[in-house]
């Protein structure tokens, strides 16, 4: 027995010997060809540390407590690779809010986390028919989110499309999230007093990967959670067993309609499964 555990810990000693001289390989490479070497180095063997962590138990929330109000250089520091993890979890407990409901059950997580102008096309599309577009089961699409990312290094806030919105920061967040409702004027994160059109918005970053604060290189502006739910039948007591998520470019009305404008961002596409209490996810 005492063989048998000597083997394993030296087994693994050998992997995690095995990632770090290749992570050091790989170092040497990139500083041959970076110009940023330290930042370089940094994230290599940042990501590489996650990797032997293997699948991270660290949730949302705690991710949200230490980065919600980092600038964008400050959370630049921080491994991508870990801010993505953030994101998809992220993505997977919004998702997870509507595995096992029933059709009514949509209908009024989306009445509470929808924006308003939403609510005469649910009204209509899941009365009508449960929602179920397709022939394999999957529903329209719908938007539980969806905001204006100003320059949050410069103002602080990201403005959320209406006031609905702020329920799905909420549930996300565990009341986290410094909001405000049907602003006209509110001072943001950094002192710093705004005045213009009735808004309703967070103070606080909603989202963290390279894609939610920049795309192309350009700081985000517009951004949609959009997702589908899948019935594992027809009619009233048919109840969802997945959920497609992605975190989008674009409007929530570009989502909806399938725009050109719209598009999934990489890494922040996933199916949902499981169970409400115990979900898993994969990137599609």
């Amino acid at each position: 027995m005492l063989a048998i555990k000597y083997y394993l810990n030296k087994k693994a000693q050998g992997i995690v010997e095995y990632a770090l001289l290749l992570a050091f390989v790989v170092g040497i490479a990139m500083m041959l060809s970076s110009s940023n070497l330290g930042g370089s180095l940094h994230y290599l063997f940042d990501d590489v540390a996650f990797v032997l962590e293997g699948e991270s138990d660290t949730t949302y929330v705690e991710y949200f407590t230490d980065w919600k109000r980092k600038r964008t250089a400050e959370l630049e520091n921080v491994s991508n690779r870990r801010r993505l993890d953030a994101d998809q979890k992220a993505l997977a407990f919004i998702a997870s809010q509507f595995l096992d409901a029933t059709p009514a059950r949509v209908k009024e997580l989306m009445g509470k986390y929808s924006n308003d102008w939403g609510q005469d096309w649910l009204n209509k599309n899941i009365n009508s028919n449960y929602n179920i577009v397709d022939s394999e089961g999957w529903s329209e699409v719908l938007v539980p989110l969806s905001y204006k990312q100003s320059n949050i290094d410069d103002n602080g806030y990201v403005w959320l499309e209406a006031k609905h919105n702020i329920a799905t920061v909420n549930a996300l967040t565990e009341n986290g999230a410094k909001t405000l409702e049907n602003q006209t004027s509110f001072t943001n994160a950094w002192g710093e007093n705004h005045t213009g059109d009735k808004k309703s918005v967070s103070l606080d970053r909603l989202f963290y990967s390279n894609d939610m604060v920049n795309h192309d290189g350009v700081a985000a502006n517009d951004r949609t959670i959009a997702l589908q739910v899948h019935y594992n039948g027809t009619g009233p007591d048919a109840t969802v067993d997945q959920v497609r998520i992605s975190a989008r470019t674009g409007t929530g009305e570009q989502a909806i309609k399938h725009n050109a404008n719209s598009k999934a961002l990489s890494n922040l596409d996933l199916t949902v499964s499981g169970t409400k209490d115990n979900p898993v996810y994969k990137v599609n």
